[in-house]
């Protein structure tokens, strides 16, 4: 016997409860007031824009990757947790995950609201408040349902390098001739007449054509993306021993090396920390042994590989544009998404045995954070060295490095893989609004926190300013940090 569609969606709600489907709307509120709030100083500044202008943040900036948090998030824990059992009774599996797929969708309305709506009191148009509402909404669906079905399959960090590799895509080419060709673009299109801004965030001028361009082919692309994107959420299902042992002779080779080995990647991280317990009757280990431990559990996880591609990039760079242009990258782009992406990737390996090992020794928290200013630090002198960084911009890296890093760790601890990937995707967002704009001649330049290293490294106030700034962000982020270890402790 079938059951009933409300019962999947009853099950999903139950199940979406003090999750991610809940909470990452508010990321729409906290957008529309700091976008409040920033216009309001730049309006102190001299500077004009329109209602909408600073929502481009969103819409230009993050909107792929949070989209990808919200859709691939869900998928993730029913993978970790094998469904909690439920293809063991009578149940429609596409059907539960089109009823997940449904509230993912709503939950991405609830961010949409929150973004536009809290503009309304401050002068935006309602008609056109509800017309980016509604095309925004449009526009995410089809995304949504791609990063659910690569998520269910890929897991959550490889989602979220294809969504920023998605947003720089449509960033490319959403003003270009060829838009249509291109579907990242389809939904950014749509969004810029009711916006009334280019894709830069600049006011569209009196004659501009997009002023006067029907949006119904972009919402006919984008409806069309969100069907076959809504068909392949519902088929696709998450890699299972049945399906994979038909895949390819290296995956059977794979598969039988996993069945015949004894350990697990648990247990070599296990191994790895048990150079920093505490034995009976020893004072704790050294911190130096204790960040080694740390480092060495990271070894499968893609921490390190991704730091030799990020050298390798930031060489390519330099080599074919610029040191100055490799410099803004490492700066503006690489280090506040390097610190999200770290943090995940190491509190996913070490997160089951992270409290044992908090026990056995003291300074295993400690280690846990340094480990992550290391590797931050090391990155960071050896791109200093490839694109010939002043000493100013050196120091600023190293103290945001840290700051940053530590404060994603002190995120996934407290509030789970989201928030640290959110932390990042907000602070780069801002930092490349404020410092590749003429806002960087103002004071605003003090909060384009990843623009410091460039922006203070000339002038003596500012660099003092930064300075100091970011003295107190590397201790406010310590503090934090070791406040959300204490959640750890047995």
């Amino acid at each position: 016997m079938q059951l009933p569609w409300n019962a999947y969606i009853k099950a999903e709600a139950i199940k979406a409860r003090r999750t991610s489907l809940v909470y990452l709307p508010f990321v729409g509120l906290f957008l529309a007031l700091m976008n409040i709030t920033l216009s309001q100083l730049a309006s102190g500044q001299g500077f004009q824009s329109t209602p909408f202008a600073w929502q481009s943040l969103y819409i230009t900036g993050i909107s792929a990757p949070i989209l990808a948090l919200i859709a691939t998030l869900p998928e993730r824990r029913e993978v970790l947790a094998q469904e909690g059992g439920i293809p063991t009774h009578a149940v429609s599996m596409q059907r539960l995950r089109l009823a997940r797929f449904l509230l993912v969708c709503i939950s991405s309305l609830a961010l949409q609201l929150l973004l536009f709506v809290p503009m309304i009191p401050v002068g935006a148009p309602p008609i056109a408040a509800f017309l980016a509402i509604l095309f925004a909404w449009i526009g995410s669906l089809g995304p949504l349902g791609l990063f659910s079905a690569l998520g269910r399959v890929i897991g959550l960090i490889p989602t979220l390098l294809i969504a920023v590799l998605w947003q720089i895509v449509g960033v490319i080419s959403t003003e270009k001739e060829f838009w249509y060709f291109s579907p990242p673009a389809w939904a950014l299109r749509i969004m810029l007449r009711p916006m009334n801004i280019h894709i830069n965030a600049v006011p569209l001028e009196p004659d501009s054509p997009l002023r006067t361009e029907s949006p119904t082919l972009g919402l006919m692309l984008c409806l069309l993306l969100a069907v076959l994107a809504g068909v392949l959420t519902y088929s696709v299902s998450p890699a299972s021993p049945t399906a994979e042992k038909h895949r390819c002779f290296f995956t059977q080779h794979r598969q039988h090396r996993d069945r015949t080995r004894t350990t697990t990647d648990k247990d070599h991280t296990a191994f790895d920390l048990a150079h920093i317990a505490q034995g009976t009757g020893r004072k704790p280990v050294g911190y130096l042994r204790t960040i080694g431990a740390f480092a060495r559990s990271l070894h499968r996880t893609g921490v390190y590989p991704l730091s030799i591609l990020t050298v390798m990039l930031i060489t390519l760079t330099a080599f074919i544009y610029s040191e100055t242009t490799a410099l803004q990258l490492y700066s503006y782009f690489l280090v506040p998404l390097g610190t999200g992406f770290l943090s995940v990737l190491s509190w996913y390996a070490t997160r089951p045995v992270y409290s044992q090992n908090a026990l056995d020794n003291p300074r295993a928290h400690t280690g846990f954070a340094l480990t992550h200013t290391a590797i931050v630090s090391v990155i960071t002198l050896v791109v200093a060295a490839i694109t010939r960084a002043p000493f100013p911009s050196i120091v600023l890296l190293l103290l945001i490095g840290s700051a940053l890093a530590t404060g994603c760790c002190a995120a996934v601890m407290r509030f789970g893989n989201a928030a640290p990937i959110v932390l990042s995707l907000i602070v780069c967002v801002f930092s490349i609004t404020i410092g590749g704009d003429v806002l960087a001649h103002t004071k605003l330049w003090v909060i384009g926190i990843a623009g410091w290293p460039l922006l203070a490294s000339a002038d003596p106030m500012r660099f003092t300013t930064a300075f100091i700034l970011s003295v107190l962000l590397c201790g406010c982020s310590w503090w934090a940090f070791h406040s959300a270890s204490k959640k750890h402790h047995i």
